[in-house]
């Protein structure tokens, strides 16, 4: 196998020679150009501090026991079973090794066995490489790996959403979402966009040693630390050595290929900045215009990327989504520049639809609560995640993530972002510190056990009352005047709470966990107990839900019409052959829910009125919408008492 060979078909060439110095020059002279040391003199010495016997024992009893051995024919299994004999001598030779930086050959050896990945293969492209490393170089790899865990945020671009405890490669997945949102809905005939994504082959077995020896040097590793990445060889079961390559079993490896991932990023910044990068392990996806000098700075990008890391895209796997709307000649001169002929959109990419519709907006739904609890307060001192920041600056730059509703034009991925919001708003309270970011009538504030918000509406002078209003401003108890004066129903509540006397920061607590802090498994339990299903158009009653109703018949008739989607609104008019229009209040887009429900008018009206309980502005039509209406408890003599409320909302 290994002499049948050839360069094309995938693997790469053998040699025993080290990276020729103006070849290593070349690659020391770019990498400076585009990154900047991040690790400093301390973080080497951690890395490289000797290690304790029982540092090395927890890495030796950290590796599955059932991986296969190395060169050497001893498992994992055998250094757990026979450690109170061998381990004295192991530990004796990995700190050897910290200390000299020199492994015995036969320890730094890995044997690379070529598994089918198809039925007949005949092309070495068609068989999968598994590195079979020794478990001495795995224990050496483990103790490196845990010391470097803590520097990887600083190391990793935050474009790459891997490896990197904390982020999920699902933030970048709806991050893509999101932009293919754009594109679908994007009205430019002119200045298009377009999304390229790409597809690595082989990424860890192409990488060149002496473009990763560079990265690490620009980035200030100790060379140490370059022996053990890029001093194994690898062995083809046939005695074939290799001076390329990395072994995918190492984590330790594993964070190499990142390093080059950001050299991708960078270089990206670094020539165009209107190129916008998202990086999924080994996958890429790239933003930019469709236009002449995009294309071909992308493709200038590509190509000097590949001459150095020695990675090489696999166009065949590649495709490129283009905006709604760009013409078919541009589509073809981006195609023919950059050698992709396959048009992406319509398939699944890491597991997801790349595009999706109303139907399959819940495959996006998640949890924000555990990330995103200070939002309201404006993020002060939180660390957002790129996903958040993406998010966050579309849809929330003019109001809190807590009460920003879903505009009209927005995607379904928001969408169920906010079904999720909804979720941990019914078990999110205040626990009042200063008061200073609490308004008495909007925030739930009044109760540690579930979230309560006073029953309005207040009068004008009273509606931006905050809870710092209602304390001492010297002692920060409560005032028991000011409180039978605003708010005298609720003083029993308000007495229950108890203040701090030294100054504090107001907070959001979930309220089901007694830690304070957002859990998987509490969220379940509130979903379960709070969700109810929501009824569709088959099952609506017309009986109970409209001829029952104890109103006027001109207000039933009405509702029938709403319910049949027989209200001149734009979206009902477009289908029968009208041009649309926008609202005459937003100048948003008019439909039977932005009417009774999404609109500014209709919120203001809902706020007005005195209910327990708004409809969620997620609801997923009006049908649904009138079959909840029964729910909403009305607490009068104040606000909309009756049934009036579509007919008010149609005539505003």
């Amino acid at each position: 196998m290994a002499e049948k060979r050839r360069p094309e078909h995938g693997l790469l060439p053998c040699c025993n020679s080290p990276t020729p110095s103006d070849q290593l020059s070349f690659y020391f002279g770019k990498v400076s150009e585009i990154l900047c040391c991040k690790v400093s003199a301390e973080s080497n010495q951690r890395l490289t501090l000797i290690p304790s016997d029982s540092e090395i024992r927890d890495a030796a009893f950290s590796i599955n026991s059932g991986k296969a051995p190395g060169p050497d024919g001893f498992s994992a299994k055998f250094y757990h079973a026979y450690w109170h004999i061998i381990g004295p001598d192991v530990c004796r030779d990995v700190r050897e090794f910290f200390l000299s930086g020199e492994l015995h050959p036969q320890q730094n050896e890995t044997h690379v066995r070529l598994i089918l990945k198809v039925t007949g293969a005949r092309r070495v492209a068609e068989y999968r490489p598994i590195a079979l490393c020794n478990t001495h170089y795995k224990i050496i790899a483990k103790i490196l790996t845990r010391r470097l865990k803590p520097l990887l945020p600083d190391l990793i671009s935050t474009s790459q959403s891997a490896f990197v405890a904390g982020r999920a490669i699902g933030d970048n997945v709806l991050i893509t979402h999101e932009t293919l949102h754009y594109l679908r809905t994007s009205e430019a005939k002119k200045h298009c966009s377009m999304a390229v994504k790409t597809d690595m082959s082989k990424a860890y077995d192409r990488i060149e040693w002496g473009f990763i020896r560079a990265v690490m040097h620009q980035l200030g590793f100790m060379d140490l630390v370059d022996h053990e990445l890029c001093g194994n060889s690898l062995v083809l079961l046939s005695h074939k050595w290799f001076s390329n390559g990395l072994s995918q079993a190492i984590p330790w490896n594993t964070a190499g290929l990142y390093w080059m991932a950001h050299c991708l990023e960078s270089e990206c910044r670094e020539v165009l900045h209107r190129l916008i990068i998202l990086l999924f392990a080994d996958d890429t996806m790239f933003f930019c215009k469709s236009s002449s000098s995009s294309v071909s700075v992308l493709l200038h990008i590509m190509h000097t990327y590949e001459k150095l890391s020695g990675q090489c895209i696999n166009f065949s796997k590649s495709a490129i989504t283009f905006s709604a709307k760009t013409p078919p000649e541009v589509k073809l001169r981006v195609k023919a520049t950059l050698a992709i002929d396959t048009e992406g959109g319509l398939g699944k990419y890491l597991g997801l639809p790349e595009l999706f519709g109303r139907k399959k907006g819940t495959s996006l739904l998640r949890s924000w609560a555990a990330s995103d609890r200070n939002l309201s307060v404006g993020h002060h001192g939180f660390s957002l995640s790129l996903l958040a920041r993406v998010l966050l600056g579309k849809y929330t730059r003019y109001s809190s993530f807590l009460t920003c509703q879903a505009p009209s034009n927005s995607s379904h991925g928001w969408r169920s972002v906010l079904v999720g919001r909804d979720l941990l708003l019914k078990g999110l309270s205040w626990t009042v510190g200063s008061g200073d970011k609490i308004s008495v009538w909007r925030d739930p504030w009044l109760s540690c056990d579930a979230p309560i918000t006073p029953i309005g509406p207040p009068n004008r002078l009273e509606a931006d009352l905050l809870v710092s209003d209602l304390l001492c401003p010297i002692s920060n108890s409560w005032d028991i005047d000011k409180i039978r004066r605003f708010i005298p129903v609720y003083e029993d509540f308000i007495l229950r709470l108890q203040t701090s006397c030294a100054p504090s920061c107001d907070t959001l607590a979930w309220l089901p966990d007694k830690s304070g802090d957002y859990t998987t498994k509490t969220g379940y339990g509130t979903s379960r107990n709070v969700e109810v299903p929501a009824p569709n158009a088959q099952d609506f009653s017309w009986t109970k839900s409209i001829w029952n109703v104890k109103t006027a018949p001109k207000l039933k008739d009405f509702l029938w019409k709403v319910v049949r989607r027989a209200i001149p609104v734009s979206a009902n008019l477009e289908v029968r052959g009208f041009p649309p229009f926008g609202c005459k209040t937003c100048a948003g887009r008019e439909d039977d829910l932005h009417v009774f429900l999404t609109c500014e008018v209709a919120r203001e009206v809902w706020d007005l009125a005195p209910l327990i309980s708004r409809p969620s502005p997620t609801t997923p039509s009006l049908v649904i919408l009138i079959s909840n209406a029964p729910s909403h408890t009305v607490l009068p003599p104040v606000g909309v008492t009756t049934p009036l409320w579509p007919w008010i909302l149609w005539n505003l």
